[in-house]
């Protein structure tokens, strides 16, 4: 290893090459060839540092005493008494440990070598964003064209009929989810997103001219099929291929554009058949919208589509690395186990290790019970506003889009910037601060819950004008309020929850686990929104012997019940939400004990490399929260300090190398003392 010095006044700056190629101090390679910066408070003599010699062989100059001492293979430390100067050199995986350690430059964006982040973020806002969009826009225009798709079959479809239109995309999806998964793992996926893509074009064209329910069932369906293979592939492609700064804010992007397509197709359907447009208008603008899509789609290369960095991807640990303090720090959120051949995973071992994961299982209800109860409310809005306070359709799809617009933009703008400022979910530390965060967050929608079925009931106990007589009833506006916060929490929660349900697992199991978790999302959350809602009504009207066909006041009840049953669904997200903070504070004490373990190991080993990264992964860890790992992490860090201080010699003597846990925690009390 030769060395290339840089020297100016006021510091040294030592840029190290491996094997004769000289390494830019600004690049990661730089980084991996131990290169290290020192500073100095006086100026440095160029004969002080010579290029091609050791640093013990540096002369003294000017009465200054030099020591040089490896510190493990390809790392050295310099310290020279009189100049002030102390150079440490520090692995790339150990981050800044202290303020005497300089740590390596951020790695570039590793995706960079897939596509640049120009191409990656044109392929992001087209087939993410876009694509996605115009699929969650069926998911608007269906709820907003039923009373017309009532008048043209001459009322014939049943509330739970309907209910189980709205939500037979969803069946397809769920019913394809995993299968979706499982073909992107072992198949082309360019091929697959293609056929897919074309084949959900199709089938929605094919819906929009259909007068018959069961043929309209079957069109849905085959649309949600087909839609369910984007859902899996984007959400894995944006985790694996985002810029790192980024990764947040493009998950969160995710739910914007969804919104975006719903609120889209829901101003389409509703205002051109308020107006006498035929439904399938707007069926036929989506057909080809998405016909387009599949152009551009054919005309990107294979590469830009694939779903993993070469070389970069974690395949779960090596032999070298089992069980080392690196693979735990890789490994401080993942607590699904890896499978011992991880190219080829099986079915049932994926299955089996999901469910293991708590945190993944509970986050992805979480999910699941928010789109439950934004998909009903949907659902439900246009024929409780029109039905129950008789507004106008138009009048109540602009409303829609604005509470939902609004309330929904507001969230998804400060919930994934607060979870950011908390650290993010990139350990396990942040998981457990995350997901009681976006806990918080279901506080609100609850309390918007409990308000909207008060208004609800005020409403039906109530049918006069309220206090605000031309402006409508307070009851109304209550109630458009309620439903803002609600939406804003629910927004707010969904891009972290997203995130930690991909986090927590390796990175071989992610288009799996996004299928597996798509699935459970369409069946507790977009199907169940228009399904059971439904249920309930017709359920509520036999029981009561209602007559909502002929009775305005029995449709009223109904409606509305229906509606609050919708908003109940608040409560089951904040009780998930508890049990993932509990499952995540489990995973968490099982890392901080193996930490503990092995930073306790490390201090006996007397290897500084080791014991510098066991800091690191215990900070990561929020160790440093409870009293035995603070004692450990305090000792430890006397150590490195006397190390990088005196050298090996001296700091062999620490008391951090030799002593038990309780003399470490007694000797941490007498410091406090």
């Amino acid at each position: 290893m030769a060395e290339s010095p840089t020297i100016s006044t006021g510091h040294v700056n030592l840029e190290f090459s491996l094997d004769g190629v000289p390494q830019d101090p600004a690049s990661p390679g730089a980084c991996s060839a131990f290169r290290s910066r020192a500073l100095m408070s006086g100026r440095a003599s160029p004969g002080a540092l010579e290029h091609g010699r050791n640093a013990s062989d540096v002369p003294q100059e000017r009465g200054r005493s030099t020591s040089a001492q490896s510190i493990g293979k390809g790392y050295m430390s310099l310290d020279v008494d009189n100049g002030g100067v102390s150079c440490s050199a520090v692995p790339p995986h150990i981050s800044k440990v202290s303020e005497d350690h300089v740590a390596c430059p951020p790695s570039d964006d590793p995706a960079a070598k897939v596509a640049s982040r120009a191409v990656r973020t044109l392929v992001f806002i087209m087939l993410c964003q876009v694509v996605q969009a115009f699929m969650s826009y069926d998911g608007g225009a269906t709820p907003a064209s039923i009373d017309t798709i009532q008048e043209n079959m001459n009322n014939t479809w049943s509330a739970g009929e309907f209910g189980l239109l709205g939500s037979m995309d969803k069946i397809g999806m769920t019913a394809t989810s995993m299968m979706w998964g499982r073909l992107l793992q072992v198949g082309n996926t360019k091929a697959l997103l293609a056929l897919g893509l074309f084949m959900n074009a199709t089938w929605t064209a094919i819906f929009g001219s259909l007068h018959a329910k069961i043929p309209m069932y079957v069109a849905k369906f085959a649309m949600g099929a087909t839609q369910s293979l984007q859902g899996v592939w984007a959400t894995v492609w944006t985790v694996a291929m985002a810029p790192p700064s980024s990764k947040t804010t493009w998950l969160g992007f995710g739910g914007v554009s969804a919104g975006i397509g719903n609120g889209l197709g829901t101003a389409v359907a509703g205002f051109a058949t308020a107006n006498g447009a035929p439904y399938a208008l707007a069926f036929q603008i989506q057909a080809g919208v998405l016909g387009l899509l599949w152009i551009f789609l054919l005309c990107c290369p294979q590469r830009w589509l694939q779903m993993n960095i070469p070389e970069d991807i974690e395949q779960g640990p090596t032999p070298a690395t089992q069980g080392s303090l690196r693979d735990l720090a890789l490994r401080s959120t993942q607590v699904v186990e890896a499978a011992p051949d991880v190219s080829k995973p099986g079915f049932r071992a994926q299955c089996s290790s999901s469910w293991k994961n708590k945190v993944y299982a509970w986050s992805a209800l979480a999910i699941s019970s928010a789109m439950f109860v934004m998909s009903g409310i949907q659902f439900l809005w246009v024929r409780v506003f029109v039905e129950v306070w008789d507004l106008d359709k138009n009048a109540v799809t602009l409303i829609f889009l604005l509470v939902t617009g609004i309330g929904g933009g507001i969230g998804i703008a400060v919930g994934p910037r607060r979870i950011d400022r908390l650290g993010g979910f990139g350990s396990a530390a942040g998981v457990v601060r995350s997901l009681q965060e976006l806990r918080s967050f279901s506080v609100i929608a609850v309390f918007g819950g409990v308000v909207g079925i008060a208004c609800l009931y005020g409403k039906l106990r109530g049918k006069d004008s309220g206090y605000l007589r031309a402006w409508g009833d307070h009851w109304l506006w209550l109630l458009f309020i309620a439903v803002f916060f609600i939406w804003g929490a629910l927004n707010a929660s969904i891009p972290g929850l997203c995130g930690i349900n991909m986090e927590v697992v390796p990175a071989f199991m992610r288009t799996f686990a996004s299928g597996t978790e798509l699935t459970i999302r369409n069946i507790l959350g977009y199907a169940f929104g228009p399904l059971l809602p439904g249920v309930i009504m017709d359920l509520a009207a036999s029981s009561f012997k209602w007559s909502p066909e002929t009775n305005e006041a029995d449709k009223d009840w109904q409606l509305c019940i229906g509606l609050g049953f919708v908003l109940l669904g608040n409560f089951s997200m904040w009780w998930v939400l508890n049990r993932a903070v509990g499952a995540a504070m489990v995973a968490l004490k099982d890392c901080q004990e193996d930490a503990l373990g092995k930073l306790q190991k490390a201090l006996q080993s007397e290897d500084i490399i080791l014991l510098e990264a066991a800091v690191q992964v215990a900070k990561e860890l929020d160790m440093h929260t409870s009293r035995d790992g603070e004692a450990v992490i305090g000792m430890a860090n006397e150590a490195i300090g006397a190390f990088h201080q005196a050298g090996k010699a001296v700091a062999k003597g620490s008391q951090a190398f030799t002593a038990s846990r309780e003399e470490l925690k007694t000797s941490m009390t007498q410091l406090e003392d």
